[in-house]
């Protein structure tokens, strides 16, 4: 970078550069996407953890511009990181949804997708990565306090790849009796992740802890009823277009399963407020803002 005259460069990935660079010969934007490795280090990786928490102070005061994901997220590493006295350089940047997800599907590819992975035409869907954080054993027994009427119409499907500490939710699954009700899709294709998400009754993101929260806007952008946690940074993305419940509840998540899922109209009224609140969020957005803020200094 040095080489090549790099005038600003920006870490979206990782604060290793951050954390090395000379302030002098290189101008630094750093993102925070969040602070779990502080928060909840059992909830996260032991190498990231490990990486996160020895490079990010530094990172912080050798950076020109700090770009955070919300709001939630910049008050809590001000807090943080008091003495740095990082709010005349820390920027919230909200992230976008891709373009994929607004694309258009009619009822007879979301029926050949389904079919191709064994689904009934009912489900409600969870998606993020297999690790603690994002309370998939919370949801599991949520699911499971269902009356059996609501489980025998409604499969649960989780998509996405096994991350750490996983085995704990499929030791769950069988303990609670749900092996013939939960389906695992591990990693699947844009598209098929896109037309298996607006074939959902209701998409679940009881997660403990967010920085931002992606699948939620994701979600909304499909046209899905979102039932999420009213913790960290969520309500700041969802606003009125969630139906919240407490991540460290199995009842209210229940509560909120049952409501949504015997709702018709709850659910019109969640989806609508879900498409005008996704309009706030865009890649074009989030790089005019960046822009901006660099330009300002």
């Amino acid at each position: 970078m040095l080489k090549d005259g790099i005038d600003v460069f920006l870490a979206t990935e990782s604060y290793v550069v951050p954390y090395l660079h000379d302030p002098k010969r290189l101008h630094v934007g750093m993102v925070v996407h969040d602070l779990v490795a502080f928060k909840s280090p059992a909830k996260h990786q032991k190498r990231a953890t490990y990486i996160e928490q020895f490079t990010l102070k530094r990172a912080a005061k050798k950076s020109r511009w700090i770009f955070t994901v919300s709001e939630y997220t910049k008050k809590d590493l001000i807090n943080m990181l008091p003495n740095l006295r990082l709010g005349h350089k820390a920027h919230v940047v909200y992230a976008g949804v891709r373009s994929i997800f607004k694309k258009e599907v009619d009822a007879n590819q979301i029926v050949r997708v389904q079919r191709r992975y064994n689904l009934d035409p009912d489900y409600m869907m969870m998606a993020g990565t297999l690790e603690p954080r994002k309370n998939i054993l919370g949801a599991l027994q949520a699911y499971n306090l269902l009356h059996p009427k609501l489980q025998q119409q409604y499969r649960f499907v989780v998509v996405g790849k096994k991350g750490w500490y996983y085995q704990e939710i499929f030791n769950k699954v069988k303990q609670l009796g749900l092996t013939w009700r939960v389906k695992f899709l591990e990693y699947i294709p844009d598209d098929d992740l896109v037309t298996l998400m607006k074939g959902a009754k209701i998409f679940l993101f009881p997660s403990f802890y967010e920085g931002f929260g992606l699948p939620v806007l994701e979600a909304m952008q499909c046209g899905v009823p979102v039932l999420a946690s009213r913790v960290t940074s969520i309500p700041e993305l969802g606003v009125d277009a969630v139906h919240y419940a407490d991540p460290e509840d199995p009842i209210d998540i229940a509560d909120g399963m049952a409501q949504l899922l015997q709702n018709p109209e709850y659910c019109n009224e969640l989806r609508e407020k879900g498409y005008e609140q996704v309009k706030n969020f865009s890649w074009d957005k989030t790089a005019a803002k960046i822009m901006c803020s660099i330009a300002e200094l």
